[in-house]
This record gives structure tokens, sequence and C-alpha cells, in this order.
């Protein structure tokens, strides 16, 4: 009777006899990766353990101020788009300041993390590189693909559209029900959170609030989103920042 080809050693182990010279172990695989996968995981909740959570709720706390006093004075979210509906059309030079705000915010924040590429190549600075990289891959996934898919799935009326009647069209392509979460606050708090986690000052962290708190109410007075959509994209932001210096920070003491 021929020898068998695998001979079992260990519960989860069998290891080859004849056909490979170096041998074949397939569990060794399976263990090899199960104990790269707790690594991972272990060296990700010490990096939440080390995050500065501090200065990220610092970088918050302007634009949740800003949803508590605009919301707080309404008993609803038609109210509130109907108050600055009626408010826009008074106010031309600040409407006008607000329309800048909240396409500029992009924009600057692009040729600022292109900038922060190119001195990190020119300086072989290599957390300067992984911010860089870490900030455009996290914001395709989260700020853009993960928005769409909740605006998609969600199909909630945008103001304009509540006050003209329409309600809730799930798995919609209309633009006019991609109200929640709001995409521009979740972009900017992934692009300005990670400096301030990174720089550390309190007064940074609170500037760079302000920044977003500016971009967040810009969206609201413009009739783009209501406040909750602005706190949907706080949380989706959130965890693109956190993720971005998890990735730009991976390997450093």
């Amino acid at each position: 009777m021929p020898a068998p080809l695998y001979k079992r050693t260990a519960p989860c182990q069998t290891k080859k006899l004849s056909v490979s010279p170096k041998g074949f172990e397939p569990c060794f695989f399976k263990k090899n990766l199960y104990e790269n996968v707790l690594i991972s995981v272990n060296a990700f909740f010490l990096f939440l353990r080390r995050y500065p959570w501090g200065h990220h709720l610092l970088t918050l706390l302007p634009l949740a101020a800003v949803l508590y006093i605009v919301g707080r004075p309404f008993s609803s979210e038609q109210e509130l788009a109907a108050y600055f509906m009626a408010l826009r059309p008074t106010q031309p030079t600040f409407a006008l300041v607000m329309t800048v705000v909240t396409h500029a915010a992009a924009p600057i924040s692009y040729v600022f993390y292109a900038r922060l590429f190119w001195t990190g190549l020119k300086r072989n600075d290599t957390y300067r590189i992984r911010l860089a990289i870490g900030y455009v891959v996290m914001q395709v996934l989260f700020s853009f693909l993960l928005v769409r898919l909740l605006k998609i799935g969600i199909g909630k009326p945008r103001p304009m559209s509540m006050l003209a009647g329409e309600g809730y069209a799930f798995f919609t392509l209309e633009h006019g029900n991609h109200s929640f979460p709001s995409g521009h606050t979740s972009e900017i708090i992934g692009t300005v959170t990670p400096v301030a986690a990174h720089v550390r000052r309190a007064l940074f962290s609170l500037g760079a609030g302000v920044i977003i708190a500016v971009v967040g109410f810009s969206r609201i007075y413009l009739s783009m989103h209501h406040v909750a959509d602005i706190a949907g994209g706080m949380l989706v932001g959130s965890l693109c920042a956190v993720l971005i210096h998890y990735y730009a920070t991976r390997g450093q003491p």
C-alpha cells in the first residue's frame, strides 16, 4: 500500500512529504495570516489609545456649536429651510461670500495636499508623503464613495426639495434627494483634522475648527443641507480623518 502524500502532525497542520523539496504546509499560511491580522488589529487599537482625541474634538467643537445655535430656535427642518430661503435674498453680499467659501474649500485642500506631497518628496519626508497619499485614498473611499452610496441609498430631500413637497426617495440618483450626509463637511474635516492631530496645538486645532464650522454653516445657509446632514458629515469625516492619521503615522514610534 503506497505511503500517504500528507501526514497529519497536529490538529491544524499537515506536512508534505515528497511533492516539494521545501515542503508545503497549508495551515502555516492560515496561521501566518491570522497572526498578521491579529498584529494589525492590536496595532490599530494601540493607535486609537494614543490618538489625540482632544485636538480632534477641538476641531469639531466650533461646528457643533454652530449646529446647536442654528438649529435650536426651529422646531422642524422645514421651518429652518424656509427661514434661510427667505433670508438669503436680503443678504446678497454675504450669500456671495458663503457661495465662494462652499466651493473654494475643496480646491484649496487639493492644492495644499499636492504641495505637501511635493515638499515631502523633495525633503524625503515620509510623514508628508504618507499623509498626502492617505488623504487621497481615504477621501476617495469615504468622502466620495461612502458619502455617495449613503446619499443614493437614503434619498433624503435637500431643503429646497423638501420645501417643494418632495419626500424621501430611497435608492435614487436625483440630486435633489442627496442631502444626507454632507459631503463638503466630510471632506473639510478629513482635510484639516489630520493636520491638527499632527500639530497638536490647541489654538491651531480651534482655528482648524473655525474653518470646518464656516464650511458647514455655508451648506445650511445656501439651503443645500439640513443640520442633521452636517452632523452625518461630521461622523464620516471624523472616521476619514482618523484613518488618514493612522496611515500617515504607521510605523512611527
